[in-house]
């Protein structure tokens, strides 16, 4: 699982958008079908209850859930009611991923809301505007064997959206090694 967070700024009086990425294996996504309380409290355990949330529905019941359940007593309920609620009696406990019920989500979110920022804070050195960033890559760093081009990138391009200004910083000079030529090893 992944969790990518997106954060926005979108400033009408430039017309420009800035956005703030973060990108993480880190995440607690995660269901469970449970037959009793035991089986609960273990599910809940492992996915960090009761600073995480929890979504419980009856199994084989769609659209009827309970959310934001966050004490051990609630989730005692949750799970009673779903057990007598289901035709198979079973509760399908998941984490709940809005961002205010998942601290691991939250931590992502501050991590895109720094990128944002960190943006917002890079000037353009042709007109002065904020948000002078990374905007696409040039790739083609020619293979040592064949010197035919490879996915590997050879510059980051890096962009103004006001007044369209660009800067290429070379990352590679040199080769790519035969192992990453889809020529040499297809």
């Amino acid at each position: 699982n992944c969790n990518r967070e997106i954060v926005l700024l979108v400033d009408s009086i430039n017309k420009i958008e800035i956005y703030g990425e973060s990108l993480t294996l880190e995440t607690n996504l995660d269901e469970r079908k449970v037959h009793g309380i035991l089986d609960a409290i273990e599910f809940a355990n492992k996915i960090g209850f009761p600073e995480h949330f929890l979504i419980a529905n009856p199994a084989g019941i769609s659209n009827t859930f309970i959310k934001g359940i966050n004490t051990w007593q609630s989730l005692d309920e949750a799970v009673s009611w779903g057990i007598i609620n289901s035709p198979s009696e079973e509760v399908v406990l998941q984490t709940d991923m809005r961002a205010f019920a998942n601290p691991t989500r939250m931590k992502n979110i501050m991590k895109a809301t720094e990128d944002l920022a960190s943006k917002i804070l890079s000037i353009c050195p042709n007109c002065g505007m904020y948000g002078y960033c990374l905007s696409s890559y040039r790739r083609g760093v020619p293979c040592e064997w064949c010197k035919l081009p490879t996915d590997l990138i050879i510059s980051e391009i890096y962009s103004c959206q006001k007044c369209m200004h660009n800067t290429e910083i070379i990352k590679e000079t040199g080769y790519a090694d035969p192992g990453m030529c889809d020529f040499c090893n297809p």
